[in-house]
């Protein structure tokens, strides 16, 4: 399809709303009007606009309280704000550590300028990260257990570089109005945690306040944009508005301020969550970015004695239990489905990038009304928020039936399988991915994200059919991608049949090859799991045609062998096994197994593969995996069984 072809079904597909709003925020963009709503040339604000409200937007734990909690992760969260100190900060959440390098590249144009071309291979991601300032978080909580200076003096000389190298609406760091609005979060934590250290003059805490004004002048000129995309972006933009508007209640533009982002954040509640809790962009990642976003949003709402509407808290409470009903109770992890670009928002907890306890916890006692979680490091969060995590009352938590899931606590084991029907956009085409866990140990798992930007073959190439744990039929996608983030024609699945033991679904992305994969994933005895994979004709009766399937697994990179064409693996849990069969009337026919390590065949028939055998934890990382595919010919129908087996 050509470019206008695409286009036009775009228009069709997403809705003429969202595009209209879309082609005005590009009429906008190429006039020039937006440049003339975000001058560079700004007034020097009066005094009386800059004074802050008394009520600031979290509860500090205090020293004491913090400590307590921490324990043994402590001299964790001390280390890591040196590391800060020291100029370096974990990148998207990563393992490995960068220069903190808030000087954008010369030269500096008005943020219209600035493009992002993904012909490029250039991310601009990686300019972004540092300056949503989310480092500033571990300071904080350094700088209440130790009430060392350092803390506060190493985030305000990183503050002043930054606003210095990075003018109102000139570079990169003001292109996105969501980063904009981080920002504003990430300087009134400082504000307000940084109050009485001696490195806080008055004129710092004035620049400061300043810039907070201008970064809620950048947003409102570009709302429509966050409104088209309808997602993370117009929920983090609302919460931005709505910070500044509380915060500096003097300012001339403090009332608009909270009233764009009190209407557009209910807004994008009631519209971005499904009354089951599914969130809009289906990614983990989004999901309790989102979360974190309400809960930022209600702790300064109860500072001003206000309440959010009571079907936006409902909204926010199926959110909240879909998560829980979604979290592995050994890691606190999750599946790591959709996009995920190492967001993490509100980092105030122990605990590594994937637990997602402190979230749950604290979702859990602001809109379920009480802890879903025993007590632990992780109830820090819900301290910062103002709410007590010990009160034990029974939430009104109910499991999610948005989440398909099978759970096997005999083998402290558990299974999902991923079928939605679309309603709006979404990031990755993996209907009928199926997760498989044990023990804590994801070994059935999803590849994640990587890069959005990047040369090829990794622009992005990890939302794909082929890399998830499914099938593809005739190396064609389950949906046409239309660009990095654009799946058109979408799948949609249904549930066929659901009960304790068998989930069964299908979707019809395959029906214009007249086929429909119908799945089942079945709990059946103590540590075994089967999937079978069935191929129907779309149209009632056979087809003569063949056609090759590829059905994937994508494993953790653990030790591997063969025993009787069986896959072992060892884990430190013990082994388990995978058997991969073609059932006929007859008899089940094992498959040949082609095994690939971090883009490299290791086993099987040799083939260019670079995409697959990797396991992408957050943004820009990537480890070894291991991609089990098994490559055959069949016609419609076609049955094939996955089963595992957990050694006990």
């Amino acid at each position: 399809m050509n470019r206008f072809q695409i286009a036009i079904k775009a228009a069709i597909q997403l809705g003429l709303k969202k595009t209209a709003l879309f082609a005005f925020y590009q009429l906008g963009l190429r006039s020039g009007f937006l440049k003339l709503l975000t001058p560079t040339n700004t007034t020097t604000p009066k005094s009386e606009w800059l004074e802050p409200a008394d009520a600031f937007q979290l509860t500090n734990p205090g020293k004491d309280r913090l400590a307590q909690l921490l324990g043994e992760s402590l001299s964790a969260v001390v280390d890591e704000a040196n590391t800060i100190v020291s100029g370096h900060f974990h990148q998207f959440s990563a393992q490995e550590t960068v220069p903190i390098d808030l000087i954008p590249p010369p030269p500096l144009t008005h943020w219209t300028q600035i493009n992002d071309n993904p012909a490029t291979g250039e991310d601009i991601k990686f300019t972004w990260e540092a300056a949503r300032f989310g480092w500033v978080f571990p300071l904080g909580r350094a700088y209440i257990l130790t009430k060392e200076d350092k803390y506060a003096a190493a985030f305000w000389q990183q503050a002043e570089i930054f606003l210095a190298a990075n003018p109102p609406n000139i570079g990169p760091n003001w292109a996105s109005g969501q980063e904009v609005a981080l920002r504003i979060l990430a300087f009134t934590f400082a504000l307000q945690v940084f109050n009485n250290a001696e490195s806080t003059t008055l004129q710092r805490r004035q620049s400061l306040l300043g810039a907070i004004a201008e970064h809620a002048r950048r947003i409102p000129p570009t709302i429509l944009y966050a409104r088209a995309q309808n997602n993370n972006h117009l929920v983090t933009e609302a919460v931005g508005l709505y910070t500044a508007g509380c915060l500096l209640p003097n300012h001339p533009q403090a009332a608009r301020w909270r009233k764009l982002g009190w209407r557009w954040f209910n807004w994008a509640c009631l519209h971005q969550i499904e009354p089951d809790g599914t969130y809009v962009q289906h990614s983990m990642n989004y999901h309790r970015l989102l979360l974190q976003a309400a809960l930022w949003m209600d702790a300064q709402t109860r500072k001003g004695n206000q309440t959010l509407p009571e079907p936006v808290r409902d909204r926010l409470a199926a959110a909240t239990s879909w998560l829980y009903t979604n979290y592995d109770k050994n890691s606190g992890r999750v599946p790591n489905l959709g996009h995920n670009d190492g967001a993490h928002i509100l980092p105030l907890a122990a605990g590594k990038f994937g637990d997602y306890r402190p979230t749950i916890q604290a979702a859990s006692c602001t809109f379920l009304g009480g802890p879903v979680l025993s007590p632990g490091p992780w109830d820090e969060t819900t301290l910062w928020i103002g709410l007590n995590p010990y009160v034990r009352s029974l939430p009104r938590y109910t499991p999610s039936p948005g989440v398909l899931r099978l759970d096997n606590p005999e083998s402290d084991s558990w299974a999902s399988l991923r079928a939605v029907h679309y309603k709006d956009r979404f990031a990755q085409a993996d209907q009928l991915h199926v997760e498989l866990w044990w023990q804590g140990l994801n070994i059935a798992c999803d590849a994640g994200t990587y890069r959005y930007t990047a040369p090829p073959p990794w622009n992005n190439a990890l939302a794909r059919t082929g890399v998830h744990n499914t099938v593809m039929v005739d190396n064609q996608e389950q949906m046409l991608r239309a660009g990095r983030f654009l799946w058109l024609d979408w799948a949609q699945a249904k549930v066929i049949t659901r009960d304790a033991h068998t989930i069964t679904a299908q979707h019809d992305g395959y029906k214009r090859l007249d086929g429909i994969h119908q799945r089942s994933l079945i709990n059946g005895n103590i540590g075994e799991w089967q999937i079978v994979d069935t191929f129907l004709p779309a149209r009632g009766t056979s087809v003569d045609a063949q056609y090759e399937y590829v059905l994937h697994w994508l494993l953790p990179d653990l030790p591997w062998h063969f025993e009787d064409g069986i896959l072992i693996c060892e884990t430190p849990h013990g082994h388990f096994s995978l058997q991969i069969c073609i059932l006929t009337n007859e008899k089940s026919v094992p498959l040949p197994l082609q095994i690939i390590r971090a883009g490299e065949v290791v086993y099987g028939p040799t083939a260019d593969l670079p995409t697959y055998g990797w396991i992408s934890p957050t943004y820009a990382s990537k480890n070894a995996g291991l991609s089990i595919r098994a490559v055959f010919q069949a016609p419609i129908p076609t049955r094939i069984s996955s089963v595992w087996r957990l050694d006990l």
